[in-house]
């Protein structure tokens, strides 16, 4: 955001902004503007309404004083010097000749920006995306210890708790992974949930990296029936680790089935708030259904799934996400534990964490195989405590209040509100 709005920060206040690029000094009042309401958000999160409305007022003058700075300094260096003032009729001074030619240097710096932008995204995608070969084998329960895959009916002697189910998030595959959480829960039963469902004898099928474009309900009845499976075969109650979309899934479960036999429960970078920001055809949202395709269209473009992206995902996320978070956290299991990676703070609402939430330094979605998450999950579903990292907590905290003055203003409150899930970790003594 801030690449974009340097290049750009004088746009409609110059004739031929596009054809500069704006002074040191208006890109200065730029940054400072953007620090001081960063930090405005912040403090009057933490403050009493009355406090609160104060800390905006005087960020409104801030933000004022910054416009005046920032017209200031486009007005001083648009003005020529008198010895190089060019005479009546010719160009504003502003433009930067080159070779005879005059640049859009505003644009190309646009430019520059998103190809880097291009860049990054495509590099995320080719370091983080499927790393398997040949065909998918088929997903089946391992149990750490054992030697391999092997039925999970075999398996259930070996294994001293209850089953375990990984549901994966958007664009993983099965099975080309390491088996990370099942070597991380040696004597269990470890099965990978499969988005494409089960089999006629009730087995997962293997998937692609594109079989996670699925609507909420189908997703919900698909982690239910292999849920079932697993406990039919094990004769106890399974618990989950989701990550990313998974936990949309577990949500659209949980909703769907709230008598699905369901143990202990860990969230790995869960999707807070789903839906919470809709969009309407009859243009009254805040973001049009045109412009987030148009988005999700240049987002899938860049990735390996299309440019279709996951639009089946969101939209029926838009439709139905919150919904089903909002009756989830009333059905969720008494040992519930979200484990939040901290660059995903800039997403969480501007609240207390509820004592569930542990966070710890990492990215989205690569928590499956991160090995400090990986040992959180086995400390709670060995029933040990979890912790955290207070400092952590509080930095998480921070951010999402300091994030809030760059989001869309919130319409509606978060679905499951603040706090609603306060499953206590690793305790069996939480609160649903």
């Amino acid at each position: 955001m801030l690449l974009i709005a340097l290049p750009l920060s004088h746009a409609g206040l110059a004739g031929t902004w596009w054809r500069t690029l704006p002074p040191l000094s208006a890109a200065w009042w730029l940054l400072a503007e953007f620090c001081v309401l960063t930090v405005a958000a912040a403090v009057s999160t933490a403050l009493p309404p009355p406090d609160a409305v104060a800390v905006a007022g005087l960020a409104g003058l801030v933000n004022a004083r910054a416009w005046y700075g920032l017209t200031a300094a486009l007005a001083r260096a648009a003005v020529p010097a008198p010895a190089a003032r060019a005479p009546a009729g010719a160009a504003e001074a502003v433009a930067v000749p080159l070779g005879g030619h005059r640049i859009p240097a505003g644009p190309m710096a646009l430019a520059a920006v998103i190809a880097e932008v291009i860049a990054l995204t495509r590099l995320v995608f080719v370091f983080s995306g499927p790393a398997a070969t040949g065909h998918p084998q088929a997903a089946v329960a391992w149990a750490a210890g054992t030697g391999g895959a092997v039925p999970a009916r075999d398996a259930v002697a070996d294994a001293g708790r209850d089953p375990v189910l990984e549901v994966a998030g958007f664009g993983s595959w099965c099975c080309g992974q390491d088996h990370a959480l099942a070597q991380a829960l040696p004597g269990t039963v470890v099965q990978q949930f499969s988005y494409r469902g089960t089999d006629h004898r009730g087995q997962p099928l293997p998937y692609g990296s594109k079989a996670s474009n699925l609507p909420l309900p189908q997703l919900g009845d698909r982690i239910a029936a292999q849920v079932w499976r697993l406990h039919e075969e094990t004769g106890k109650p399974v618990d989950i680790v989701a990550e990313s979309e998974g936990t949309l899934g577990l949500d659209a479960m949980l909703a769907l089935h709230p008598d699905a036999p369901v143990g202990s429960v860990v969230l790995l970078s869960p999707i807070v708030a789903p839906g919470q920001f809709g969009y309407h055809s009859t243009g009254s949202s805040l973001v049009t259904r045109d412009e987030l395709h148009a988005l999700i269209w240049f987002v899938g473009g860049l990735s390996p799934f299309g440019t279709s992206g996951a639009q089946t995902l969101i939209n029926s996320v838009n439709s139905v996400g919150a919904r089903f978070a909002a009756v989830a956290a009333h059905h969720a299991p008494v040992r519930l534990l979200e484990v939040i990676p901290l660059a995903d703070a800039v997403t969480l609402p501007a609240c207390p964490l509820p004592p569930s939430v542990v966070v710890i330094p990492a990215f989205h979605g690569e928590l499956l195989g991160d090995p400090a998450a990986l040992h959180t999950v086995r400390r709670f579903l060995t029933h040990q405590p979890v912790t955290g990292a207070p400092n952590l907590r509080a930095t998480a905290e921070i951010v999402a209040a300091a994030a809030a003055a760059w989001r869309m203003p919130e319409s509606a409150t978060p679905s499951p509100p603040c706090g609603a899930r306060s499953g206590v970790p690793g305790s069996g003594h939480g609160k649903s």
